[in-house]
């Protein structure tokens, strides 16, 4: 049988790119925007149409736990991933891979941003299965 593809959202950052409204305790990914949904939900959602929740994980500060957990009450808290320092986005992937391949070894893994607008749900969640396919062959 092979792995199941593992996708690591990235959800960290220091509120400084959508100042004034975007803060360190606030960044933009926890804003609400558009329908009241904030963008971190919305990816949420996007991924919950094609892959379990057993297969995501958020990575993002221990600042952000208590509001990463109140927006995404179905994230189980073995899936959220703590950053031990906030050093930017390459230590973020890097500290992913090591913790999820530990838990799934040999399992491809897919990181994306939790501050995206994605217009077709369906089209996003295809491309991501279709690249796990082609590298699991």
């Amino acid at each position: 049988m092979k792995p199941t593809l593992k996708v690591a959202i990235l959800a960290g950052g220091t509120g400084t790119r959508l100042w004034p409204l975007s803060r360190r305790s606030t960044p933009k990914q926890v804003q609400p925007f558009l329908d009241g949904a904030t963008l971190l939900q919305h990816t949420w959602r996007r991924l919950r149409t094609r892959f379990p929740a057993r297969d995501l994980y958020v990575v993002t500060s221990a600042s952000l736990c208590h509001e990463v957990s109140r927006q995404l009450p179905e994230l189980a808290t073995q899936n959220t991933l703590f950053e031990p320092a906030g050093l930017g986005t390459a230590p973020a992937v890097a500290f992913a891979a090591a913790v999820i391949g530990a838990v799934a070894p040999g399992a491809p893994l897919a990181v994306v941003g939790s501050d995206h607008a994605v217009g077709s749900s369906s089209a996003y969640c295809r491309t991501l299965l279709s690249a796990a396919t082609m590298l699991l062959r």
